[in-house]
């Protein structure tokens, strides 16, 4: 089931047993508000977590980019992370800066063209929520997709990107981006594997600095 809070701004994805909760910071910025055993509701003043926590010169004064849960963070923006988008040339040289145009909530799940994914075999069993975010600047529209499966603990993410210019080159696009607060006594679980060895469970803590996990052929 995907709700949407006009009022507050926020988006209620759930499943049987879990909420996904996304709110437009200003109305314009998707930042990750909660993922985890499934509530009803979040306060009506969420947005107070994130502001006046500037930490610099080229932040807007009200919040710091660094610090925010950005749904789909992008280069150029005083944010010193990783962006999950990143564009090579343009318009606007390779900064990006993204901002909610609309929204869409269908049934089903809809196929990713010359892909493997997920899928549901009927529309009834998965609803499917698409935020749609632009740069008039660089004529660039990203929409943000996740779908609910109803009957299963399951939200699957892609990410449409398109260009309306000419100019822009990407180089750089992730398919979902998630900020992760207080997990500094957690694990990794990975299934790490190969050819007569598949699904290797491996364990491992979170420590300082970058971790990832690969597939290489």
């Amino acid at each position: 089931m995907i709700l949407f809070n006009e009022k507050n701004k926020v988006f209620y994805l759930s499943t049987e047993k879990t909420s996904y909760i996304i709110g437009l910071l200003n109305g314009e910025l998707p930042v990750h508000i909660y993922w985890g055993k499934k509530i009803d509701r979040i306060p009506d003043d969420w947005s107070k977590t994130y502001i006046r926590r500037v930490l610099s010169a080229y932040d807007n004064g009200e919040f710091s980019s660094n610090s925010l849960p950005q749904e789909y963070p992008t280069f150029g923006n005083a944010d010193n992370r990783i962006p999950a988008m990143q564009v090579a040339s343009g318009v606007n040289g390779r900064q990006v800066k993204l901002k909610f145009l609309k929204y869409e909530i269908e049934s089903g799940k809809p196929a990713l063209e010359g892909l493997p994914a997920t899928y549901a075999e009927d529309a009834s069993e998965a609803d499917t929520l698409k935020i749609t975010l632009t740069d008039e600047v660089q004529q660039l529209e990203v929409t943000l997709c996740y779908t609910v499966f109803n009957n299963i603990d399951a939200i699957t993410r892609n990410t449409v990107i398109k260009n309306l210019g000419e100019k822009t080159a990407l180089c750089g696009a992730m398919s979902a981006n998630v900020d992760f607060y207080g997990m500094a006594d957690s694990d990794i679980i990975t299934l790490d594997g190969t050819w007569t060895r598949e699904r290797h469970i491996t364990r491992k803590r979170i420590t300082s600095g970058t971790q990832s996990v690969e597939s290489r052929c």
